[in-house]
């Protein structure tokens, strides 16, 4: 007999709960199986892949039998014969007709499902959040996919159910609990445990019966019917933190100065790497700041602007040739990760060039870390100004980063030699 099991998650926890599940389940498969990836993969009505099932394509059909685990993403997923194990999906449209052995665990704008599961279902899908917001369908391989979660009918879940969504429909049968986080949800299940919803605007139908308890919150006034459950519990809203009142000036100078000093000491490192490691290089850049400053300031502004389009155009081109995972997943993380990198460490440039030019002729260390300093000190203490501060520390940050780049880009070997000395 299953226990039935309590809920203490907030809606909020379960958004977290649930998208981290997910991205552990997609991360996490292990390609023990077979590994197909194409434009358009169907597995007829009486075929069988014996073992796990690894798909990637734009149009995914399974009509056959799967002895194992499907794990698949694509922009259309069709489920109509039967996965022993585990089914885990993702994908624009997910339509689950057939059977899933053991637990389903799907992402996507549109989740339909109308077939049996014998374990678990967690489910994060899409729709409106809040009552009146616009909704619209996902086109998708010539199809439109409406936006949202539904369990039909038809559907008889052997486990608990773990729902997440803009809109959701939740009928059929459910062995176990159900848990539901969503902005609009009409309920209609039979549920053998207990049910936890949170939602924005909730209907619950007469054809609803829930064995154990009900708890629910919900934004707008809902009548329950009667008979649904033993007990029906309204779940008190969430608590709000106070607001609290910001430390005293003296602390706040505190804290400001730890967090300065602990920058600075990393300049200091990290400008003596940079100069022991790279000298030549790093005055090669600093040469072009200091020699074509306004070329250079043209090209920070086009940097700024376009290296976020430009890296989605190249994981959207590595996705292209060598597929989403490994292709795109490995230039979108190196990308990202190599623009965070110059992020942190374009004061470094920058305040070599600013230090060269007020402290020409001493140790190029000192250059570096009094003009990187310079940079943070005026950037941190402008965010002191009212109103203004944060957008002026800002930009201050933007113009470090993009010059920065812009030197980088405009590099070229050449006859600079590399500072004297480092100390």
């Amino acid at each position: 007999m299953r226990t039935q099991r309590k809920s203490v998650w907030g809606s909020r926890g379960w958004v977290g709960l649930l998208t981290l599940f997910m991205s552990l389940a997609l991360a996490g498969a292990v390609y023990a199986g077979e590994y197909v990836e194409e434009e358009i993969y169907r597995l007829a009505a009486g075929q069988v892949i014996a073992g796990d099932l690894y798909v990637t394509a734009s149009e995914i059909y399974i009509d056959g039998t799967v002895e194992g685990d499907l794990v698949g993403a694509g922009g259309y997923i069709e489920v109509n014969g039967e996965v022993t194990q585990d089914l885990i999906v993702a994908g624009g449209g997910i339509v689950v007709n057939g059977q899933v052995g053991d637990d389903l665990r799907a992402a996507g704008g549109g989740i339909t499902v109308a077939g049996q599961v014998g374990g678990d279902v967690l489910v994060a899908g899409g729709g409106v959040w809040f009552p009146g917001a616009p909704s619209w369908s996902i086109p998708v391989d010539g199809r439109s996919i409406e936006q949202g979660v539904r369990l039909l009918e038809s559907a008889q879940i052997g486990g608990d159910v773990s729902l997440v969504g803009g809109t959701g429909e939740v009928a059929g049968r459910i062995g176990g609990n159900l848990q539901v986080g969503m902005g609009q949800l009409t309920l209609a299940a039979t549920v053998g445990g207990d049910a936890t919803v949170y939602a924005n605007e909730l209907s619950v139908s007469e054809a609803a019966q829930i064995a154990g308890a009900f708890n629910y919150r919900t934004d707008r006034a809902t009548e329950i019917p009667a008979e649904v459950a033993p007990t029906v519990t309204l779940l008190p809203p969430e608590e709000v933190a106070p607001v609290e009142p910001p430390p005293p000036l003296g602390e706040q100078w505190v804290g400001w100065g730890l967090q300065l000093v602990r920058m600075l000491a990393g300049f200091v490192i990290f400008g003596w790497l940079l100069l022991r490691l790279a000298p030549t290089w790093s005055e090669r850049v600093v040469a072009q700041m200091g020699g074509r400053p306004w070329r250079m300031a043209g090209v920070a502004l086009l940097a700024v602007v376009a290296f976020v389009p430009l890296t989605l155009l190249a994981v959207g081109v590595s996705a292209l040739f060598w597929g989403f995972f490994p292709g795109g997943l490995a230039v979108g993380l190196f990308l990202f990760g190599l623009w965070g990198v110059l992020w942190f460490g374009s004061p470094l440039l920058t305040g070599y060039c600013l230090g060269r030019a007020v402290l020409a002729g001493r140790p190029a260390l000192l250059q570096v870390w009094v003009g990187a300093a310079a940079i943070v000190v005026v950037a941190e203490a402008a965010g002191w100004i009212p109103l203004v501060g944060g957008l002026l520390g800002w930009l201050i940050r933007v113009g470090s980063f993009g010059y920065a780049v812009a030197a980088i880009l405009s590099d070229r070997p050449g006859s600079v030699h590399p500072p004297a000395a480092y100390g």
